[in-house]
């Protein structure tokens, strides 16, 4: 399965990344400072280190959502990111 120690070295790594990088779901609510921003104009990944990585909107799963999705209220978002990073997220932005 490995050509060499190196690429277990790697996939052992690579395995262990998913305990390190979590994901968050947040619903947008009404008022939320998010409601009606696009993802570039909140600078989230600058500011806490996460990603929006999806949003559910009316049932629409949208990935990887790029600069200029405008949140909506009722979206739920996906944020990656450490624990500490997200929980810097959903206090920045009055999510839950």
């Amino acid at each position: 399965m490995y050509q060499s120690i190196e690429d277990y070295r790697t996939m052992a790594m690579l395995a262990n990344a998913i305990n390190l990088l979590e994901l968050t779901w947040a619903k947008v609510m009404a008022g939320s400072i998010i409601e009606n921003k696009t993802i570039g104009e909140l600078a989230i990944r600058r500011k806490t280190g996460c990603s929006f990585v999806a949003v559910m909107r009316k049932g629409e799963l949208h990935l990887n959502p790029d600069a200029d999705f405008r949140f909506e209220t009722g979206d739920i978002a996906g944020v990656i990111g450490g624990g500490a990073e997200r929980k810097a997220v959903m206090g920045l932005l009055d999510i839950s």
